[in-house]
């Protein structure tokens, strides 16, 4: 019996893909990537790989495209490694004031300089 009687396949009797056969596909495809990207371009002078002639390429054609690609490379969620603030409370709120009246003046000049003349 390879299935228990919700119907449901007992563990080892699934009849899908075995377990890791996906991520090992996509590793392999990782890795073949990886390497063409690393190859040296031929017609290339200054010893560039073929993924850093493409990036120059869609740069210098499509920058829209380029953009899209950084940006999808990047991390959704970044972590700012700052050094830690170890302020009383005071020095804090001060900052955190002086930071808002920043702000403001920087709205402030933007403002005046969308007011058509």
């Amino acid at each position: 019996m390879t299935r228990r009687s919700n119907g449901t396949f007992l563990p080892g009797f699934s009849p899908g893909k075995p377990r890791g056969v996906r991520n090992r596909l996509a590793h392999q495809v990782f890795i073949d990537a990886f390497e063409h990207w690393n190859e040296p371009e031929p017609s290339n002078k200054d010893g560039k790989t073929k993924g850093q002639v493409a990036l120059e390429l869609l740069y210098r054609e499509r920058a829209e495209s380029y953009l899209r690609v950084m940006s999808a490379l990047l991390p959704k969620q970044f972590e700012h490694a700052a050094a830690e603030l170890n302020l009383p409370d005071e020095e804090l709120d001060e900052l955190i004031l002086s930071l808002r009246r920043r702000m403001d003046e920087h709205r402030a000049v933007e403002q005046r300089a969308d007011v058509p003349i």
